[in-house]
């Protein structure tokens, strides 16, 4: 009896762990990379956007002219 007992108790501790602390401990881990990832594409964007804005726009607007 007590065999079983300690065995469900320890199963579901385990399962415990599987479903809840192993998604927290992965979203720590993942949350600074998507947070990286997230500012180095705005930064992208951004860049990008400035370099078109300083490099081609200029180019468009004398070729018209």
């Amino acid at each position: 009896m007590r065999d079983a007992l300690s065995k469900s108790c320890h199963d579901f501790y385990l399962n415990y762990m599987i479903s809840w602390l192993l998604p927290m401990i992965l979203d720590l881990f993942l949350t600074p990379i998507r947070s990286i990832g997230y500012a180095a594409m705005e930064y992208i964007i951004y860049f990008s956007t400035l370099y078109f804005k300083t490099v081609q726009f200029p180019k468009v607007s004398y070729c018209i002219a």
